[in-house]
């Protein structure tokens, strides 16, 4: 009792004692779950302090609490990914000690981990089987294959199951994780923060198909960030702070987010920042009619054109998939491109991160952990790989590790890094904790500029507060800020102007006082542009006639070819076709084009396979050649579809007999 008295003394200050009553129906019904006196210990660390936990059947019970609370390491314990030191975990019932995951899953118990845990050169149906007793010696991969799809399509996910997962984005990789666990048809389910990585729309989704589950008596632990999230769909609550559970079972219904976020970090949450109306300085980052592509060799960026300001936050918004991660790589020298992009004078397109860096610029990239930060090495070793060979921590042409370690624990405590001490593996903090590493390490720079692709995703309120302020804090000091979010609420709160992307195009730019959200999903959703064009993205690329022909000469320069790592240059003419033909025969190509399965030698041998290809052609009068051969009319061969796809992708390209 004592354990829990300053709690109870806490919601009565608040007057949230009426919250801890529990559901009548619960009452009366056995807990599916029922973790008790749960002790969770690693060296140095007291990740679980006697925590008690019940789930009920058809319930959605939210897991609160700030980053690094405890809340995955108690879930693992219920996977089966950690023993407790000490405690009992009961299912339905009967006391059980897991030993694996395996056994977990053997109990009806499985985790969606905020972290994906998916093989990046197998595809999707691949990654859902992977582990399971059968198939054992023959493989039909389209049976399987047909089962993801319309596993899929029942909870309203769309995803190609034959679609390798270095080739899908963030979010469909989400996805991919979430349906890997209901094939395995478990009926208690941990989702770890499931909506980290989604947008609006496929959130909302995800939440019409959890209330769907709870209705047919599955039991579902949430762990979230988002207390809007939290109050739409969880039944009840339990909150956690520093290992201890200072809430059991709360109801969650007629609670305000407010209340809901001074639970959990013991204080009021100021959920508006405010900028100052301080007038924006000269440009510092421009670009030019920047195009590129994306992993699977398709159009992803065509002609951006942007400029972003001293002191200015300037949001991208957009639904996930739309060219905001390649719009960023493309300005942190992560990813080829085509047209220029201007910092401070210089044209960094092509350029490598290092030499963006030198030119002020820091970015905070989407994926923490493959990008971000190097896992398994210590907070010292991450904090300082911009400022290594800087002093104090470069002397004399040598690490000074002491000055390094020194500067690690200042940026620990400033940032509120919950971890043993500075040596612990970045790979062993939570994923609030890592992404508070990652800003302190680009923040603390002084950046003439800052790429913030997801900078509160995955953070409790207190610390998606903080890293609000930091950001506003840097913008009224000079810094120029490129902030991609799918929270529309956070890029309303801080952005200066919003940039909207959709299909690869910037539709749209507000200025702050104009901007509102209906306007703003409707150009996210493709219904409405405001850049002065007539005619969507898909639309105008792929639809329409030209009026005439252009010469060669100008076409060039009204149209630049899409980046790659050895450009080719544009097709003359655009498709007829739909979009959706264009992207199947494209996928096409590229599957009968792929010798190799390793994904890093991909690129390169696709770039040389064209390169050899256009070797080979005698240059020729560009009107003596037909803009698109006509197909024949009886079935196609194998051969004849190869060289039908390749027709129409490389349009006046394609070599005639004669050359061949």
């Amino acid at each position: 009792m004592a354990q829990i008295e300053p709690s109870l003394e806490y919601l009565y200050e608040f007057n949230l004692m009426s919250y801890l009553e529990p559901k009548a129906d619960s009452a009366t019904v056995e807990p599916v779950v029922e973790l008790r006196d749960i002790v969770l210990r690693f060296p140095g660390v007291l990740a679980n302090d006697h925590v008690n936990f019940k789930m009920y059947p058809g319930e959605i019970h939210a897991l609160l609490g700030e980053n690094g609370a405890g809340k995955s390491s108690l879930m693992n314990v219920l996977i089966g990914l950690y023993r407790p030191t000490s405690g009992q975990i009961i299912i339905n019932g009967e006391p059980v000690s897991f030993n694996s995951p395996k056994d977990a899953i053997a109990k009806g118990v499985g985790m969606v981990h905020q972290h994906f845990m998916l093989v990046q050169n197998q595809t999707v149906t691949e990654n859902i089987i992977l582990g399971l007793d059968q198939p054992r010696f023959f493989l039909n991969l389209k049976k399987y294959d047909e089962e993801v799809r319309q596993l899929a399509e029942s909870v309203g996910v769309n995803i190609d199951p034959t679609a390798k997962i270095w080739q899908l984005s963030v979010g469909e990789q989400q996805r991919v994780e979430i349906l890997k666990i209901l094939y395995r048809g478990a009926q208690i389910l941990i989702m770890d923060e499931p909506t980290a990585v989604l947008a609006p729309q496929e959130a909302e989704e995800l939440m019409e198909t959890l209330r769907g589950m709870a209705r047919q008596g599955k039991s579902i632990a949430f762990i979230s960030h988002k207390l809007n999230e939290v109050r739409a769909v969880a039944d009840r609550l339990t909150i956690l702070r520093r290992g201890q559970a200072t809430a059991e079972g709360v109801p969650v219904e007629g609670m305000s987010r407010e209340q809901l976020a001074t639970l959990m970090v013991g204080r009021e949450v100021i959920f508006n920042q405010r900028r100052s109306d301080k007038e924006p300085g000269e440009v510092i980052l421009k670009l030019e009619n920047v195009s590129a592509l994306n992993n699977k060799n398709l159009p992803a960026l065509h002609n951006i054109n942007l400029e972003l300001r001293q002191g200015e936050i300037l949001g991208i918004a957009g639904v996930a998939g739309n060219g905001q991660s390649e719009l960023v790589e493309c300005v942190t020298g992560l990813r080829s491109c085509q047209g220029k992009i201007i910092l401070n004078g210089e044209n960094i397109a092509n350029k490598s991160p290092r030499f963006s860096i030198a030119q002020g610029l820091s970015h905070i990239p989407e994926d923490r952990i493959g990008v971000g930060s190097a896992p398994n090495l210590s907070i010292t070793k991450n904090v300082i790989m911009k400022n290594y060979r800087e002093k104090p921590i470069s002397k004399h042409w040598q690490l000074d590790y002491k000055a390094a370690k020194t500067h690690a624990e200042g940026l620990k405590s400033s940032y509120d890094i919950i971890a043993p001490n500075v040596e612990t593996q970045a790979r062993k903090l939570s994923g609030g904790n890592l992404q508070k590493l990652i800003l302190a390490r680009e923040l603390s720079s002084v950046p003439q500029i800052v790429v913030a692709m997801q900078p509160t995703r995955g953070l409790d309120v207190g610390a998606i507060e903080g890293v609000q302020e930091l950001l506003i804090g840097r913008r009224d000091e000079g810094c120029a800020i490129l902030l991609v979010s799918e929270e529309l609420d956070e890029l309303m709160r801080l952005s200066d102007r919003i940039a909207v992307m959709y299909e690869g195009e910037i539709v749209g730019i507000m200025e702050d006082e104009d901007a509102d959200i209906q306007t703003i999903g409707l150009m996210m959703t493709g219904s409405l542009r405001m850049d002065g064009k007539e005619d969507l993205p898909g639309h105008n690329l792929l639809q329409k006639e030209p009026e005439t022909e252009a010469p060669a000469e100008e076409k060039a320069e009204s149209q630049p070819p899409l980046a790659m790592a050895n450009p080719i240059e544009p097709e003359e003419a655009p498709l007829q076709e739909p979009l959706q033909t264009f992207i199947d025969d494209a996928k096409t190509a590229q599957e009968e084009t792929l010798a190799s399965e390793d994904p890093k030698n991909f690129e390169q041998e696709v770039n040389e396979r064209i390169e050899k290809f256009f070797d080979s052609i005698e240059e020729q009068d560009v009107e003596e050649k037909p803009a698109k051969p006509d197909l024949p009319e009886r079935p196609l061969t194998e051969a004849e579809e190869k060289e039908r796809v390749l027709r129409k992708v490389l349009g006046d390209k394609y070599p005639e007999d004669g050359e061949k």
